[in-house]
C-alpha cells in the first residue's frame, strides 16, 4: 500500500527516538503519512491521518489485518479471501469493504483494529532495536477510512500492558527461581505411600498370605472396593460368570494385578493442590492410559505386563509433586513445562525410592525420556518410553519408528493395541 512518488520526511533508529516518542510527535503535529518500523527483520507499518492511526498492517505471520481477524474467529479463511477479493474490485480499503458490506458494525471493526494495534506496539515498545522512516502521501485507497484511533490513547493502554507483562515476568522468575533451588535441594516434603497400597506390599512379599489377607485389607474401602468389582467383571477379566465378591474379584484378577489397580485408583490422593487439580489429573489419566498400554506391548515383546503396567502407571509421577509444590502461584506454561520436562523423572525415582519400589521401577521412572541410558530394564524401559510417546502425540504423531524396530513390534498391531487401551481406560475411568 505504498504509494509513487514517496517523500521521505523523517527517519532514524529506535535506539535515539523510541516508538513512543515517535508516534507521541506524529499525534501532537497531526502528521498524515506513513510509518514505517524495521523490526527483527519485520516490518510494521502504520498509517496516519492528522495525527490518528487509520489503519495498521505486519509482516509477521497473524499481524496482518485479515489474519487477525481469521485467528479470532471474526472471519473465516473462505470469508476474508471473498473480503480482499471484493475491496480489490470496487477499488475501496479493506476496512471500508467490511463495513459497506455489513461484515461488521463500527464498534467491532474499530475494537479489533484496535487490538491488532496494540498487539504490534507492545512488541515494538519491548525493544529499544530497529530503524524508522515516516513519509508521505499517504495512499488514496486508505485516505479518510472509516476507522480512527487515538494515538495517545493507544500508546497509554500498550505502555501500560507492558509494564504488566514485565511485573508477570519477574514474579515468573522469582517463582521458577524458588523452586528450582527447592528441588535441586531435596527441600520438600515427599507424599507418603498411602496406607493401603503399603499393607498390600506387605502381603504380596509374603508368601503365607492369601486372597483373603488382600480382601481384609481392602472390603473398609468402599471405593476400591466398588472399581475392583467392576473391572474383575469388564471384558478384560470377565471369567464364567459374574462376580459379586471382592474375594472373588482378587482371585479373578490376581494379586501383582490388583497391586496395579489399587495403586492407580490411591494416585488420586497425590491431588493436595486445588489450583492444580486439573494439571495433576491430566497427568494421572495420561498414566493410566500408559501403563494399559505399556502393559499390552509387553504381552507383545515378552516382558512382565504386570511390571511395565506399574512403571507406566508411575513414569510421571514426578510432576505431580512439582505440581502441588507450585500450589497457588501462577507461572507461564512454557516455564512450567520446561521446570516438569527438566525435573520429573528426577523427583520421581526419588519418590519410588522412598516407596520402596524395586529398583526396576525406580529405573522406568529415571530414564522413561532416554532408555539407551538404562541397565538391565532397557527393553521395559524403552516400552515405557513408547508408550509415553504414543500417549501424549497420538499413533501418527508420537509413534518412534526406531524404538518399535528394538521391541520388534508391528505398527499395525500397535495401532490395535491403542484402541484396546483407549477401551480399557474407559472402564477404570468410570469404574
Amino acid at each position: 500500500m505504498k504509494p509513487r512518488n514517496v517523500r521521505l520526511i523523517l527517519k532514524g533508529e529506535i535506539e535515539f527516538m523510541p516508538v513512543y516518542d515517535l508516534l507521541q510527535w506524529l499525534e501532537a503535529n497531526r502528521k498524515t503519512g506513513i510509518l514505517n518500523i524495521t523490526w527483527t527483520e519485520t516490518s510494521k507499518t502504520f498509517y496516519f491521518q492528522d495525527g490518528e492511526i487509520i489503519f495498521v498492517s505486519s509482516q509477521k505471520r497473524g499481524q496482518r489485518f485479515g489474519e487477525f481477524l481469521v485467528s479470532a474467529g471474526h472471519l473465516t479463511k473462505e470469508e476474508l479471501r471473498a473480503a480482499l477479493e471484493g475491496s480489490a474490485i470496487e477499488g475501496i480499503c479493506f476496512t471500508e469493504y467490511l463495513l459497506k458490506n455489513n461484515v461488521f458494525s463500527p464498534d467491532t471493526l474499530r475494537d479489533m483494529l484496535s487490538r491488532l494495534a496494540q498487539q504490534i506496539l507492545i512488541e515494538l515498545f519491548s525493544s529499544t532495536q530497529g530503524s524508522f522512516s515516516f513519509y508521505t502521501p499517504l495512499p488514496e485507497i486508505v485516505k479518510n477510512g472509516p476507522v480512527r484511533l487515538c494515538t495517545g490513547h493507544l500508546i497509554f493502554e500498550s505502555v501500560r500492558k507492558v509494564d504488566e507483562l514485565k511485573r508477570d515476568n519477574d514474579r515468573d522468575t522469582d517463582t521458577i527461581g524458588w523452586l528450582r533451588e527447592t528441588l535441586s535441594k531435596e527441600d520438600f516434603r515427599l507424599p507418603p505411600l498411602p496406607d493401603t497400597i503399603s499393607r498390600l506390599q506387605r502381603i504380596i512379599s509374603d508368601e503365607r498370605s492369601t486372597f483373603r489377607d488382600a480382601t481384609k485389607i481392602l472390603m473398609s474401602d468402599q471405593i476400591i472396593t466398588t472399581r475392583i468389582l467392576k473391572i474383575a467383571n469388564s471384558p478384560f477379566y470377565a471369567g464364567a460368570g459374574k462376580i459379586d465378591s471382592l474375594h472373588a474379584a482378587i482371585a479373578r484378577i490376581g494379586m501383582k494385578e490388583l497391586m496395579n489397580i489399587v495403586t492407580a485408583v490411591k494416585l488420586k490422593d497425590m491431588i493436595v493442590s486445588p489450583s492444580q487439580k486439573e494439571r495433576i489429573q491430566a497427568v494421572l489419566d495420561d498414566a493410566i492410559l500408559t501403563a494399559f498400554l505399556s502393559k499390552n506391548l509387553a504381552e507383545q515383546c515378552g516382558e512382565d505386563p504386570e511390571e511395565a503396567f506399574l512403571g507406566g502407571l508411575l513414569h510421571d509421577l514426578g510432576k505431580t509433586v512439582i505440581l502441588n509444590l507450585i500450589g497457588e502461584n501462577i507461572i507461564d506454561d512454557d516455564q512450567l513445562e520446561k521446570l516438569l520436562d527438566e525435573n520429573h523423572a528426577d523427583i520421581g525415582a526419588l519418590i519410588a525410592r522412598k516407596w520402596h519400589f524395586p529398583d526396576s521401577i525406580q529405573e522406568m521412572i529415571l530414564y522413561h525420556h532416554n532408555y539407551q541410558e538404562a541397565g538391565d530394564t532397557k527393553k521395559i524401559v524403552a516400552l515405557i518410553q513408547f508408550s509415553d510417546g504414543i500417549i501424549f502425540k497420538g499413533v501418527d504423531n508420537g509413534l518412534d519408528e526406531e524404538i518399535m524396530n528394538y521391541l520388534n513390534l508391528n505398527r499395525d498391531k500397535v495401532t490395535s493395541l491403542c484402541q484396546e487401551t483407549a477401551d480399557a481406560f474407559k472402564y477404570l475411568k468410570n469404574a
